[in-house]
């Protein structure tokens, strides 16, 4: 959960984050694009009232325009119009299949509507915004935390999941800078939608889940005694093995 008041989220691929110059306009066709897209893989819930989002252009007798309208009130947005809400999906959609079928299955980020809801509105910035979902995108659903460099968030907050993808498609420039992250993920420390600490003077570990740094301090430091236990373990198991064989060798040479 990345804030207690943010109850409903989007999910979208980081090239989502390439769509549109206009960071605004931007943010609001992606959450037009999710509404969308959830309708069009859910059923319908009958006890959905869609009067509460209910646009112009909404259309009872219409199977698709009643689950969009559903899906608008599960997202609690209001929808100007269910036919530009459409035109958005079928705008977006086949550019991210293009994109996957090129460069394979990309990486989705789970962000809070009320965020995105306070980008739209400038109550928060959009360069923070990029930074989590960069972030967002690393963890995915199911680590609690992650050691992530600099230049991994500066390009995926760009919209690529990785660097070759970026320079393949010609972007040389732009990547955000160390300072301008740092400065970023203090930012996001301080709205309580992060968590990071540094191990070792210079591994960056974040989480969206663990709220108290130092018990993803302590998580961290439990992790790298367990794997360097493992790795002793298996380093000692091959030790044993080459010495049998040495010793075998001798045997049969004597």
């Amino acid at each position: 959960m990345l804030k207690e008041f943010d109850k409903k989220f989007i999910e979208f691929p980081l090239f989502c984050l390439l769509y549109c110059a206009n960071d605004k306009k931007r943010l609001k066709d992606i959450i037009l694009y999710c509404i969308v897209d959830s309708a069009i893989k859910s059923k319908i819930d009958d006890k959905i009232d869609c009067s509460l989002v209910k646009p112009d252009d909404f259309d009872n007798d219409n199977e698709i325009y009643v689950k969009i309208a559903a899906a608008a009130v599960e997202y609690n947005y209001k929808i100007e119009s269910i036919e530009k809400a459409i035109n958005v999906w079928l705008e977006i959609k086949p550019q991210i299949v293009a994109y996957e079928g090129k460069y394979g299955t990309d990486a989705y980020c789970r962000m809070g509507m009320q965020l995105t809801n306070d980008v739209i509105t400038g109550r928060f910035g959009f360069r923070e915004y990029k930074v989590l979902a960069a972030i967002q995108s690393t963890l995915g659903k199911k680590r609690t935390h992650l050691r992530i460099t600099y230049e991994n968030i500066s390009y995926r907050a760009l919209g690529y999941k990785m660097k070759k993808i970026a320079y393949a498609e010609g972007i040389t420039q732009g990547a955000l800078s160390g300072r301008q992250i740092k400065t970023s993920v203090i930012k996001l420390i301080n709205k309580k939608l992060l968590t990071s600490v540094t191990y070792f003077k210079r591994e960056k570990y974040y989480s969206t889940v663990i709220k108290c740094p130092e018990k993803l301090r302590e998580l961290i430091k439990n992790k790298k005694q367990h794997n360097h236990q493992v790795s002793c373990g298996i380093e000692d198991f091959r030790w044993s093995l080459k010495t049998k064989e040495e010793m075998e060798s001798m045997r049969m040479r004597g």
